[in-house]
C-alpha cells in the first residue's frame, strides 16, 4: 500500500510466497487487509518463471487487471485449507533437487559490505550473516497433525556429499561460517554431512531441524561436525498421544535427544 501511494503511476504485481503466506492465518491476514496481489501456493521457482514470461508478453503499460494464468498463483480469498490444495498446483514442481543451482547471495553480501564500511560497529555486533542452505524438500514422515507437507508433493533430497560440497562452496565464497539449513528434516543426510565436515577441518557452525529417533552417537557426531543448534520435533512425552498423532517416535527417544 505504501508503494502504491508513493508511486501512483507504477504498475505493481505483488506476490506472497512461502509457507506462512499459504497457511490459514497468513491467508486471513492478507484477506482482511485487502492486500493486492496473489499468493504462490507450493514450490515457486517454475511458477515465477512462467509468471514472468506472461508479464513480458502482456500489453505494454496495460492498465487492465493482470490475471496470472499459472496453476497455484491465486488471490488470497480463493485459497482453500492446506489439506485441500489441488494436485495441479504441484505440476511445476522439480522432480528432484539436482536441478537447483547453488544459491547466489552476491547482492546481499555486497550490501552488507557497504553497510559495514559505513558503520564498522556492525562487525562487532551479533548481526553476523548466516547462509541459508537446503538439502531436502518435504518430509519422509507422515505425522497426522502436521501440515508442512501440504506445500510439497512428495519428499526429495540431495545426496549428503552434495549438501556438504554446496555448504563448503558457499562458506568459502562469502567468507561466512554460519549456516541455517531450511529443511523440514535434515535426518537423511545429517550424519554423513557431519562426518565430512569434521574430516575437512573447516569450522562451519550450523542449525538443523531433526527428528528424535537417533542414538547418543548421532548427536555427538553432529556436534563434532559443527552443528551448534537443533530443533528437535518432540511434540509429546506421552506414549498414547505419540501413538495417536502417528509420530513414529517413542518417549525414551525424545528424552535421549533432549539429554544430548
Amino acid at each position: 500500500k505504501y508503494l502504491q501511494k508513493r508511486f501512483p503511476a507504477g504498475l505493481f504485481l505483488f506476490l506472497y510466497g512461502g509457507y506462512s503466506a499459504c497457511d490459514p492465518d497468513g491467508v486471513e491476514i492478507l484477506s482482511q487487509t485487502n492486500a493486492s496481489g496473489y499468493i504462490v501456493v507450493g514450490e515457486g521457482e517454475k511458477k515465477l518463471e512462467l509468471l514472468l514470461r506472461q508479464c513480458l508478453h502482456a500489453p505494454e503499460n496495460s492498465k487492465m487487471e493482470f490475471r496470472p494464468e499459472v496453476n497455484g498463483v491465486i488471490k488470497p480469498k480463493e485459497h482453500l485449507t492446506p489439506f485441500d490444495i489441488p494436485r495441479s498446483y504441484f505440476a511445476t514442481q522439480f522432480p528432484n533437487l539436482d536441478f537447483l543451482p547453488i544459491p547466489d547471495y552476491d547482492e546481499f553480501f555486497d550490501s552488507y559490505k557497504r553497510a559495514t564500511r559505513q558503520n564498522p560497529f556492525l562487525l562487532l555486533s551479533r548481526m553476523q550473516p548466516i547462509l541459508l542452505v537446503e538439502g531436502t524438500r518435504g518430509c519422509f514422515a507422515h505425522c497426522d497433525f502436521c501440515a508442512q507437507n501440504a506445500q510439497w508433493q512428495g519428499f526429495r533430497k540431495l545426496a549428503p556429499d552434495a549438501v556438504f560440497e554446496r555448504t563448503l562452496k558457499l562458506a568459502s565464497k562469502y567468507n561466512c561460517r554460519g549456516v541455517q539449513f531450511v529443511d523440514n528434516v535434515c535426518d537423511t543426510w545429517a550424519e554423513r554431512y557431519a562426518d565430512l565436515m569434521r574430516d575437512s577441518k573447516v569450522k562451519v557452525e550450523s542449525f538443523m531441524e531433526l527428528r528424535a529417533h537417533h542414538k547418543d552417537r548421532f548427536w555427538a557426531k553432529l556436534y563434532l561436525g559443527g552443528v551448534t543448534h537443533v530443533q528437535v520435533r518432540v511434540e509429546a512425552l506421552s506414549p498414547p498421544l505419540l501413538g495417536k498423532i502417528g509420530k513414529g517416535t517413542r518417549v525414551v527417544q525424545n528424552l535421549v535427544a533432549q539429554k544430548c
